[in-house]
């Protein structure tokens, strides 16, 4: 069932409006130690960082820069409130993670996956209190179980570059995510494609429903968040679907 629209822009103002604060902030404390670099150093080593990673592996990352924060916002109120564990998949340098936690769900909520070593090693950095898992998000359900996590996941928050995978990698993810999700729980995704970057076929034999939730035009590229969200669990029946 789709959010309220009014709780929806609710939490993207809210959420938006606190992260350009932490950047305000960040501004001021430069100026008055003297222009030293602070976030702006930071924002340049996550760019740099990006960049090397899609170097090492260009179909395996999905951005050369890190999300606006009008994405990092738009995604995060997508979320469904209340209590229970979000996963968020292809954390990259934090963007997302940060809005993930400035709209309230708890470090201790969250375990994000990365599948590049050094990305990984910089999420932990960031997010000392979050776990950060480094490893294959298509092989979600073993990575979980492997820390020990085996309780449902409410939502799960993707920035993989869906677009980019093999029609099997993405039906593999699909329904690792299915395996893991709660009934009724959901997925959110983002885009750079116009189109819905999981094929109708696949949603259909799943009975998956897919709305596009938010157009965010001040990102580079503009992106499409779109929101995955079934009655019951998505896995009994991705389980045994052939790749579309």
């Amino acid at each position: 069932m789709a959010l309220p629209a009014e709780l929806v822009l609710d939490r993207f103002l809210r959420v938006r409006d606190e992260l350009r604060e932490r950047v305000r902030d960040s501004r001021e404390r430069r100026e008055r130690d003297g222009g030293r670099p602070g976030r702006l150093r930071s924002r340049l080593l996550d760019g740099g960082m990006l960049w090397a990673a899609w170097l090492r592996a260009p179909r395996r990352v999905g951005a050369v820069l890190p999300s606006s924060v009008p994405l990092a916002a738009a995604m995060a109120a997508q979320v469904p409130a209340g209590p229970g564990l979000i996963v968020e998949l292809g954390g990259g340098t934090g963007s997302i993670t940060e809005g993930l936690l400035v709209a309230g769900i708890p470090a201790a909520g969250l375990v994000v996956v990365e599948r590049d070593p050094l990305l990984a090693r910089r999420l932990r950095q960031r997010f000392p209190d979050v776990q950060v898992v480094c490893g294959d998000a298509c092989r979600l359900p073993e990575l979980l179980a492997a820390q020990g996590i085996a309780g449902p996941v409410k939502a799960v928050v993707s920035s993989l570059p869906m677009l980019a995978m093999t029609p099997a990698q993405r039906a593999r993810l699909m329904r690792g995510v299915g395996r893991v999700l709660e009934p009724g729980g959901t997925m959110v995704q983002y885009t750079y494609g116009i189109r819905c970057p999981v094929p109708a076929r696949t949603l259909a034999r799943a009975r998956v429903h897919a709305q596009r939730a938010a157009r965010v035009w001040r990102n580079v590229p503009p992106a499409f968040v779109w929101r995955f969200e079934s009655g019951t669990a998505f896995a009994p029946r991705l389980e045994g679907t052939a790749a579309p």
